[in-house]
């Protein structure tokens, strides 16, 4: 490149310290000219970054020539700084471009860090949320007055705590899977994750790395305060239970993944904010504790075409299957193994159906009130 953008820099330099504006304007053309050229001989991708850092370069030129032309040469300091600076990267950039009859290297496509990054982006997001504050403070606030209560029971073990949470837990996991998951696809609808340099992905692994984020923040938020409260009473002397724990814990995540797959079906249908909404509320009160709280109570009604039906229903019930993973003394509970199935079964179920929604109608427009 002859003259190099570095020499055209130090001639702009010269012209500010002779304090002639002639000579300001002439080299600021060149270095344009220069660049123009030299990107020509390069080859670049759409959007390639250094064009906006041309754009910038040419603003920054603009304000230094008319401070020249007005005089205020001592003003200019800090717009040549600026100026060397971004000469200087733009120099840099077009080294490592290849030259334009050069043949083009294949592209790979995306990569896995490009589904990773997008996993982290979601993750954070997500814990950073109101929904996520809301959960996380649930969680905290549910097993820390378990705690309490079992500080002064007897035997003093970790199961204690457990059996005071079970309930409440059972009732929080399903709420925090529909919190996370219902706001899971809101970037993509929006349009805003095409700006984390992830537009080569399938719609498909926009939706799998978007539910890894998600499901990667439901752990934190959900059973963050667990294992918090799991330290604290270790601390203050309780015995512990790891086969207890480990049930627990593996039972409550799994049982809020379940919703939050639910929750992503729900998201991807290209409809109304209100119809998502009323969607994984009417999840939340037909499969949550709801419904086995009002099983329970028609237990007594007998066993009519009615109450087997809803003794089938009640087969599907996540809730239900993470108790048998609790270790439910209920004599209606699932056994262990069908209920990690009916867990399961729930999570693919419903991602399954948010991939395909969105492999098929796109992710649609934002809902009303998301940006």
């Amino acid at each position: 490149m002859i003259p190099s953008l570095t020499q055209l820099v130090e001639e702009l330099d010269a012209g500010l310290e002779r304090e002639d504006p002639e000579l300001v304007s002439e080299t600021a053309r060149t270095l344009r000219e220069t660049i123009a050229r030299a990107l020509g001989d390069r080859r670049l991708q759409a959007e390639d970054p250094i064009l906006a850092r041309r754009r910038r370069l040419h603003q920054r030129l603009e304000v230094l020539e008319a401070k020249a032309q007005a005089g205020r040469f001592d003003d200019a300091d800090d717009d040549l700084d600026a100026v060397r600076e971004m000469a200087h990267e733009t120099e840099r950039a077009l080294e490592q471009r290849p030259a334009a009859d050069t043949e083009p290297e294949p592209d790979p496509g995306p990569g896995p860090d490009a589904s990773l990054h997008l996993a982290r982006r979601e993750a954070r997001a997500t814990v950073t949320s109101l929904p996520g504050a809301v959960v996380g403070t649930l969680s905290l606030l549910v097993f820390t007055l378990a705690l309490q209560a079992s500080l002064d029971a007897a035997p003093r073990t970790l199961a204690a705590v457990w059996a005071n949470a079970r309930t409440p837990a059972l009732a929080l996991a399903p709420l925090a899977g529909l919190l996370v998951g219902i706001e899971g696809l809101a970037d993509a609808r929006a349009g805003r994750i095409w700006l984390s340099a992830t537009s080569g992905l399938s719609r498909t692994r926009i939706v799998v790395a978007e539910a890894l984020g998600a499901l990667a923040a439901l752990a934190a938020l959900l059973l963050g305060p667990a294992v918090l409260v799991i330290l604290v009473g270790l601390g203050l002397g309780l015995a512990p239970d790891p086969t207890t724990t480990a049930p627990v814990l593996g039972g409550l995540f799994l049982l809020a993944t379940s919703f939050t797959a639910i929750a992503f079906a729900f998201a991807a249908r290209p409809s109304s904010r209100s119809v998502t909404l009323a969607g994984t509320l009417a999840s939340y009160l037909c499969l949550g504790p709801v419904w086995e709280a009002a099983f329970a109570a028609g237990q007594a009604a007998g066993r009519g075409r009615g109450a087997l039906v809803a003794s089938l229903l009640r087969g599907l019930s996540p809730v239900r299957a993470a108790d048998a993973l609790l270790s439910s003394v209920d004599p209606y509970a699932l056994p262990a193994g069908r209920g990690l199935l009916v867990l399961a079964g729930w999570t693919v179920a419903g991602l399954a159906l948010a991939a395909y929604l969105v492999q098929e109608r796109g992710f649609g427009r934002p809902h009303h009130g998301e940006p």
